[in-house]
Formats: structure tokens, sequence, C-alpha cells
């Protein structure tokens, strides 16, 4: 039986190149993102070995292995603690708690660690460890990470080429050509930066700050070195910064608290968030609130001259409200009018949260504002209007789609935050399990056909489908996409936006898209027979087409498109796949307890299996806002057309017939992937059956 090993790290880069590599020397691999799940699995599992990151959410690394090696059930597990510090403290310390071994990541390369793994493993057993593997011919170290990424699937081998060609060109490092090409974006490029670098990279999103730890430093010293405080470490004080290695910044502050600093890595966009959260916003509510009731008493707040210029108290209020929705990683905000004045609320997780409630005198005037700062009509109160705002906080781009409706006690408005860098997810950022991602990887490298992915609004399809986008985009394809409306905008891609009333639809777009010599295609929405028709035609003849439709699970794809009229034969010879998603909460790490359900509990009958499993719940903190659910993943139904589901098609079968077939040939429907989450611990059944 293979030798099963546990990784505990919260850098997906680094815990998917070891999960791939040490499966490929025939491992059993279990992964746990944060300390407490960890241990938990460390306990049920009770692997041949434990590797440990030294930063970790809630405990670090050091804390888990002394609460490892003091419980009887793991204290005899050999555990290696991986850090990006080489300090003869913390490696003395290590050793000290019972650590087998503490080795620096980023000079660790995966046949260094399976020595490691080997050695230990065969210690334990009281064999005699193999000889240590020959080193063979130096390779160049980044080319060789470079490869490494490419087989994790975080990069495509398309994306590495391209980044080699651009080093070869200008000279410049790989990673940094990584980052220029687009390779990796979002939180993907800082997790890169560290597998490369070494500087801990740290998700800001989720800790739970040490508020005395917070409080060490001044509000204005954090906002403008973009610095913050996140926890005492014994005598250290570990410190988030933009950029670590910057070493004048942590002598100043070492300097100034009288206290060693231990110093992490953070994307300056989320330790400005992590700011606005921890310290406030630069102009706190109250005062917003109390230069409104001035500029009521004052006759001013009416003023369209007023609403107009902004510095007044109207325009710092909504600049306020939108920074704190953006900070707090919501979705929307919702201005709705009710008797005692305006409610603010934000939608985070997919859940509504009310925020505030701002004075009825305000109502009319915080209307106008954001009507004039998203190009609306002011004067026009009976009719719904659209807009878009773009608002630049640091470096960063966030625009905001803005809808006003008439209601019974005014208008309501609601902003849709649309963050740009969220858009660029790569696939392997998407939570699909290990199976899924080379279904999925395996459909995008056909040259031509239909992919669809179908699911309700809000599920996550314009995600997965620009994940899709962003792998297959090289120097080599034309890529052109249809969009009602373009939600964000990507470096090479060509992207049409819908409009209606100028009689450009999904339909006439694609028609004179098939002229512009695309490779591939994307379409928003699959919403008439005319569009099914041509999106097949286009992938018959010789284009790869992505597009989405709107059905319960991914059978139901095939029933929906023949029931718009299209002949099963040409879509048995189109299909490559259709995925399924939905959005569910994830449990909250930081108050995650572990719990078995009560006998009668009121669970589902095929979630009976339940009662005897240890579960996992969130109990509720400040960090999740008291809901002890922190985050969404996605749940997912792959279904690969394979030639027995082509048959069926072409006889008419309907939805049940082929969900039946696709489960005997290994697909797990939605319900299936949701119960499998459960198990694990990511999220809870409560959740999981109002979602699925």
């Amino acid at each position: 039986m293979a030798e099963t090993v546990l990784i505990i790290e919260d850098n997906y880069v680094m815990l998917k190149v070891w999960q791939t590599e040490l499966e490929r020397a025939g491992y059993r691999v279990l992964t746990s993102n944060n300390s407490r799940l960890g241990m938990a699995k460390a306990k049920e599992k009770l692997p041949d070995i434990i590797l440990i990151d030294s930063v970790l959410p809630d405990l670090d690394g050091f804390d888990v292995c002394k609460r490892l090696k003091t419980d009887p059930k793991t204290a005899e597990i050999p555990a290696i603690i991986m850090s990006n510090f080489d300090n003869a403290d913390d490696h003395r310390n290590a050793m000290n708690i019972g650590a087998s071994a503490y080795l620096i990541k980023y000079n660790t390369m995966p046949e260094r660690l399976i020595d490691m793994i080997k050695y230990y493993t065969y210690l334990e057993k009281g064999d005699e460890p193999p000889p240590r593997m020959p080193s063979g011919k130096l390779i160049d170290m980044e080319q060789r990470k470079g490869d490494l990424l490419a087989k994790a699937g975080i990069i495509s081998p398309n994306h590495l080429k391209e980044a080699l060609k651009k080093v070869g060109l200008t000279g410049i490092t790989l990673p940094q050509a990584l980052i220029t090409t687009e390779a990796v974006t979002g939180t993907l490029k800082d997790q890169v930066l560290e597998f490369f670098y070494g500087a801990d990279y740290v998700d800001l999103s989720q800790y739970l700050l040490d508020k005395d730890a917070v409080n060490l430093v001044d509000a204005d010293f954090a906002r403008h070195f973009s610095v913050i405080p996140m926890r005492f470490d014994e005598e250290k004080l570990v410190v988030a910064m933009s950029d670590p290695m910057d070493v004048e910044i942590e002598e100043d502050l070492r300097t100034r608290l009288k206290r060693p600093i231990k110093m992490v890595y953070a994307p300056e966009a989320d330790i400005q968030k992590a700011i606005a959260i921890y310290y406030g916003s630069s102009l706190p509510m109250e005062e917003v609130m109390a230069e409104i009731e001035r500029a009521k008493k004052d006759g001013k707040l009416d003023k369209e001259e007023d609403i107009m210029v902004g510095n007044t108290p109207v325009a710092k209020l909504i600049d306020t409200v939108m920074t704190q929705a953006i900070a707090m990683k919501s979705s929307d905000i919702h201005f709705e009018p009710r008797s005692e004045g305006m409610l603010v609320r934000f939608r985070i997780d997919g859940v509504l949260h009310d925020m505030q409630v701002i004075p009825k005198e305000a109502i009319a005037p915080v209307v106008s504002r954001i009507k004039i700062i998203s190009n609306l009509d002011i004067t026009e109160r009976r009719r719904p209007q659209d807009g878009r705002i773009e608002m630049k906080i640091r470096e960063k781009k966030i625009d905001f789609r803005v809808s006003t409706t008439p209601v019974a006690l005014g208008e309501k408005v609601v902003l849709r935050i649309l963050d740009k860098s969220v858009a660029l997810y790569g696939i392997s950022e998407l939570g699909l399990r290990s199976a899924e991602e080379k279904k999925f990887l395996r459909m995008l490298r056909q040259p031509d056909g239909m992919i669809l992915v179908t699911g309700p609004t809000g599920s996550g399809k314009t995600t997965t489908l620009y994940a899709a986008l962003n792998y297959l985009k090289s120097s080599e394809t034309n890529i052109i996409s249809l969009e009602d409306p373009v939600e964000f905008t990507i470096d090479g891609i060509n992207q049409i936006p819908i409009n209606s009333k100028v009689d450009l639809t999904f339909a006439t777009a694609l028609r004179s898209v098939l002229r512009q010599d695309p490779d591939i295609i994307m379409i928003g929405e699959i919403r008439d027979q005319e569009t099914a028709e041509l999106g097949i035609q286009a992938a018959l003849t010789g284009h790869l087409v992505l597009g989405t439709l709107h059905t319960r699970n991914a059978p139901g794809a095939v029933s929906r498109l023949v029931d718009m009229g299209v002949p099963p034969y040409l879509l048995a010879s189109t299909l490559i796949g259709v995925i399924a998603q939905r959005l569910i909460r994830k449990v909250c790490d930081n108050c995650a307890e572990i719990y078995r359900a009560s006998p009668d509990a009121d669970l589902p009958e095929d979630l009976m299996v339940l009662k005897t499993m240890d579960l996992y719940r969130g109990t509720g903190c400040d960090f999740c806002r008291q809901m002890g659910y922190h985050g969404r993943i996605g749940v997912f139904e792959f279904m690969e057309i394979s030639n027995k589901i082509k048959k069926l098609i072409v006889t008419g079968a309907d939805t049940m017939e082929l969900t039946e077939l696709a489960r005997s040939e290994g697909m797990l429907t939605l319900r299936e992937d949701a119960t499998r989450l459960v198990k694990e611990g990511v999220t809870t059944w409560e959740e999981m059956v109002t979602v699925i």
C-alpha cells in the first residue's frame, strides 16, 4: 500500500506542486490549507509523515507541530517543518518541539523532498534508509520550477513556452515573464512569486488579525507604507508588507516598537483592504453622518451644485460605503428606501447583511449622487436605469454595474461589484478535484467542438469560462468572446459587448465573428434557437466553442438544446462536454469545530450516513461576522460526451437516461460532489441542502 503524506500548507501553488510530484512518485497525498483542519485530518487519517508550513492562518506551523507531538495518536508520526526563513533560532526551535527536519521551501526541489520523506519514513519503520538519489546534472532552477508549474496544471504548456520566449528576448526572469504575459494573475501571481523567491506569502483574507498587534502601528503609517501587523509569534511581531525586501521599513518598525519583527508578504491591495477593516475607513461613518446633519441644517443637502462636487458629505458617504464593501469582499451593494431611512446591505458569500441605515433626509441626495457618477439621468425617477462606475483603489481598478428601479418609497439602487483581478482565475484555482481538472483540460485541448457551462445566475459560470479562456489564449490563437455585458476586460481576447438597442444580438454578432477567422469562440449565453444553431455550425466547421446555458444539471443541457430545435445528431457530433456548477459557502477556518449530528437531526434520506461521521461547522467569530462561514467554493458536475452518450443522444434519450449512463461512466452529480465536501469538512450539510 502506498505511503500517505499529509501536507498542511496555505499557498495553493506550493500545495499543488508538491501534491502533483508526490503522487507521481507513488505517494497517497492528503492536503489541508489551514492548521486546525490539518490537525484534525492528521488524527483521523494517521498519515506516515506530515509536512507543515511554518506560517499558517490561526496557529503557525510550530504550534501545529508541538500539538501533534504532544498528542498520543500523532506523537510518533515524523513531521517536517517547511519555511522560507533560513533562521538558526527557528531551526533550533523546530528540533526542540520534535520536528524531524526543518527545510527551506524555495531551496527544496521535489527530488530532495522525496528523499527526505523516504529517509524519515524508513527510519520510523526501523528499516535501513535507502541511499540518497544522486543530484545528477545541474538544471537551471527557474526553468525547472517552470516545468513543475506546468506539470501541476498551474500554468499551461503554452504559457510556459510564451514566458520562456520572453525571457530569451528581454533577459527578464521567468517569474517576471509569467506575470507580464499574464500566465499568472491575481493571488496566483503572489503565490508563484513565493514559490520562486521564498518571501512567505499570506492570504490576509484567511487570517483573523490580533487587534493588540494591529494597534501597535498607527493607521497613517500602515496606510502610507502598506504594512499591517498580524499577530505575535512569541516575542516577535509578524507584520505583512507589500515589499518584504524593504529593509528600511523593517528596521524602522523594529526601532519604533523595540521588538524583533518577522516580515511576510501580502499584495498591496489586500493590505489596504485589511487596513480598511481593522483601522476603519479614512473617514468614519459617524463623521460622515455628522457632516450630513450639518449640511442639512445649512440647507445645502439638496443643492445640485453640492451633489456634483466630490468632497461633499454625500459623496464621502458613498465613497466610504463602496470602499467598505470592497474591503469585505462583497459582490453587491443594496441601497433600499425604508420608512426610517435608506438601508444599506452588502451581499457577502451569497447572503445579504444589513450594514447601516442612512437618515431619510439623505436618501434623495444619495440616489442623485450615484446617478451622477454613473452617467444616469437624475431627473428620471419613474423608469429603471442602468449605468457603470469605475473606481480606483491604489493601482487596482474596480467596476460597479449600477441598476436603479422605482419602488413604493422611492428608488432602489443596486451596485454589482466587478473586481477585475478576480476574472483571471487559473483553472487550478477553481477548486476542482484532480480527476475533474484533468477532464476539463482534456476537453479544452480538443481542436474543435462545443463545451457548455450550466447553472443559475451567480453560480460562477463566467469565472469558469474566463479561467478556460485564460488557459487557452496564446500568440498563436484568435479568441473572440460575445458577452452581455463585458464584465471584465482580458488582454489577448477580443471581447464583443452585445447591444440589442443597435440590433447586435448574440446571433448577429456570431455571424460576423465567423468571418473574423476565429480559432476559439465564447458565447456568453445561448438564449435562442438561432444562437444555438450558429454555435453548433461553428463547432462543426473547425472552431472550439464555449458557451453557457441555464439548466439545473449537466445532462439537462442536451434536452434544453433539443427543445430549442437543435437536431440530436448534430448535437452528438459536436458536443465535447457539459459542466454544471453551483457556489457553496465554506466553513470558517478560524472557528471550525468537529461535531456529530444528533440522532434526531432532520437529514435527507441520502445523507443519513453523515450521522455516523465526524462533521465540521463554524461556531461564529469576528472573522466570519458570526456566520460560521467564510468564502465560497465551486460544486461541479462534469459530463464528458463519450461514444455511448453520443449514441444515446441520437436516440432522443431524456435527462434521466443520460444521467444514469454518465454516472455509470464516473460522473459525480452536483449532490454527490457537495456531499463529498461535507464529508471533507469544507461545508455543512445545512448549506448543501440549501444550495443543491
